[in-house]
């Protein structure tokens, strides 16, 4: 799938979703719960199925 296709059918900012694709700007970025909220209706996921944790090293 493309960045365009998702952004289009999320109706969500193209630029946020290829940063979140290529994990650029990530340490200074946010991520808003709507975008959170669209990404887990589209993909039928819960967040837990979207992000990882992982300790600083």
């Amino acid at each position: 799938m493309s960045v365009l296709k998702l952004s289009n059918e999320i109706g969500h900012r193209r630029t946020t979703i290829m940063e979140l694709v290529h994990n650029t700007n990530m340490n200074k970025k946010k991520i808003s719960a709507e975008l959170v909220m669209k990404l887990c209706l589209y993909f039928e996921v819960s967040p837990n199925d979207l992000f990882e944790v992982r300790r600083k090293e």
